[in-house]
């Protein structure tokens, strides 16, 4: 229930933040340190927190970038085509771990891709959410797993 609370918080912008961690199993990738270098502030009236997309950031935009991760499904069942992935497993992520919203980005796949707990490495074309809303900061588009 716990987790559940907190995924719907973290969605509607209002979890709490929290310094990333020692990373995952393939360790860090030059893209994640780079997104996760952003600064954001807290709209505590609208309950959503609003980006402040730092120069490498902004150079990323647009560009076919590689991230390692673990995909955290929007659905409980069957091929995922948009789906929330993760720097951190499940547990440890945003939603219900202690990660901040810097450690997430949201995934549109070309073909569907098939649910796993292990982690995967994908690529796509890196989108920034300038509008300010309860949505994450980052949209990762024609995405597809490379392992």
């Amino acid at each position: 229930m716990r987790c559940i609370l907190a995924f719907l918080m973290a969605w509607l912008g209002a979890a709490a933040c929290a310094q990333p961690g020692q990373g995952n199993k393939y360790g860090d990738s030059l893209a994640w340190t780079v997104l996760q270098s952003i600064r954001y502030t807290e709209d505590n009236i609208r309950l959503v927190y609003k980006p402040v997309y730092n120069a490498s950031i902004l150079a990323l935009e647009g560009k076919e970038i590689i991230l390692p991760g673990y995909i955290v499904p929007l659905a409980e069942t069957g091929l995922l085509s948009d789906f929330l992935f993760s720097y951190y497993p499940f547990q440890s992520c945003f939603f219900c771990g202690g990660a901040g919203p810097e450690t997430v980005v949201r995934v549109k796949m070309l073909q569907p891709a098939i649910y796993t707990s292990q982690p995967v490495i994908i690529s796509g074309t890196l989108r920034l959410n300038r509008q300010g809303d309860e949505q994450l900061f980052y949209i990762l588009e024609e995405s597809k797993v490379v392992k």
